[in-house]
């Protein structure tokens, strides 16, 4: 394993921690800094779904660039980008200001996730990509989670502007010092180890046409809807609802799930390497299943149960990094790595199946939330029945 891929792979956790810590930057300033900060609460949750819907728009282009470039060019693009929202995020004086520096921010963000992805599978024996990637998802998850404390204490010493300005003043050496580390390497290779340039007919064959890309994706997305759903989008609320916590009991128990899943993303790899990523993927969904069985069918358990509450929230979290599972499924099952665009593509559909499971979410839990329940229940009975064929399929 050479030292200077490792390097390179950090800057690649580098960039996926700019893009976890930035996600909810405004609302974390509006929170810490109060009165000094330039836009309101509902302004700055905005300028957040901003960001995310422009972070998937450019999904796709960011990986046509790194699959037409190489990846050296894409950190630079990406460190570059970055450094210029924060800088004018710095001396925004007005709502549009902001919008523009979340626009770059998020194409700079883009190419984050796509790039770490991609040099796991193209610079590193395969023995290790899956491991890599639960790391990837590691720094995702705990930007997510430091990033508003990190803020939080920063901001008793320094004002929001030099705290961001800081962000871009740390981006400028380490980009100079990437140019020195791959002076000599200019990193202009495929997936296949061959400079190509990536044609209609490519993509057609690695995505549209492409029935494994599409099973691996849909299975993994459905699989992922409920951590998704639950620890991302809609608790602490419905745990405050649900069993009549105050906030700060609702927050902790919703954070035993991330605490399950960061583990997981870390523990991914012996998994694999113990069971192979059919196995895995299979066995954390029937887990996940029979787990959430109590949730539905023993929900009176967990109401008197602190203990049993933790412990299966914890364990959901845990299976749920799993469904990271579904590059190494695509890998296996195609017999190739997936090119970086493949790559986003991936990552998409992981993503907006669970969003879109999410509309009809909501609705049933209008009416009561044993509703909400059991449709989560139904989208794990689904995606285990769906990786059955993980099994059998050569």
């Amino acid at each position: 394993m050479k030292i200077k891929n490792i390097v390179i792979f950090i800057y690649g956790l580098i960039l996926i921690g700019l893009f976890a810590s930035t996600i909810t930057l405004p609302s974390t300033l509006v929170n810490v800094y109060h009165s000094n900060y330039p836009v309101s609460a509902n302004i700055a949750n905005l300028l957040t779904v901003l960001y995310l819907a422009c972070y998937y728009l450019f999904q796709i282009p960011a990986g046509i660039v790194i699959d037409r470039t190489n990846i050296n060019i894409s950190i630079y693009l990406s460190l570059a980008l970055f450094c210029l929202s924060f800088v004018i995020f710095t001396f925004s004086t007005s709502t549009s200001m902001l919008v523009v520096s979340r626009v770059i921010m998020a194409a700079g963000a883009c190419f984050s996730y796509i790039l770490a992805v991609y040099i796991a599978g193209l610079l590193f024996e395969k023995k290790f990509y899956t491991i890599l990637i639960g790391i990837a998802e590691f720094i995702f998850a705990l930007g997510i989670a430091i990033a508003p404390f990190i803020f939080k204490i920063v901001s008793y010493y320094f004002t929001w502007n030099v705290v961001i300005i800081s962000l871009a003043a740390i981006l400028l050496p380490l980009g100079i010092a990437y140019f020195f580390i791959t002076l000599n390497d200019q990193l202009h290779i495929s997936s296949n180890n061959i400079v190509e340039k990536m044609g209609i007919a490519h993509y057609f064959e690695m995505v549209i046409s492409n029935r494994v890309f599409w099973f691996v994706s849909i299975t993994a997305g459905i699989y992922y809807t409920h951590f998704i759903v639950f620890n991302e989008i809609y608790a602490p609320t419905y745990i405050q609802e649900v069993y009549h916590l105050d906030y700060m009991a609702s927050v902790f128990l919703n954070d035993s799930g991330l605490l399950g899943y960061i583990i997981g993303c870390i523990c991914l790899g012996i998994f694999e390497r113990l069971l192979t990523a059919k196995k895995a993927f299979f066995i954390a969904a029937l887990l996940s299943t029979l787990l959430y069985s109590i949730i539905v069918f023993k929900h009176s358990l967990l109401v008197d149960s602190i203990l049993l509450r933790y412990v299966i929230y914890f364990l959901l979290g845990f299976l749920a990094s799993f469904a990271l599972l579904v590059f190494r499924l695509y890998q296996i099952l195609n017999k190739r790595t997936a090119n970086a665009t493949t790559t986003a593509c991936i990552n998409i559909v992981l993503s907006l199946i669970p969003l879109i499971l999410f509309n009809a979410y909501i609705p049933l839990l209008k009416i009561s939330f044993s509703h909400g329940r059991m449709f989560l229940f139904a989208c794990y009975i689904l995606a285990t029945m769906l990786s059955i064929r993980f099994l059998f399929k050569s």
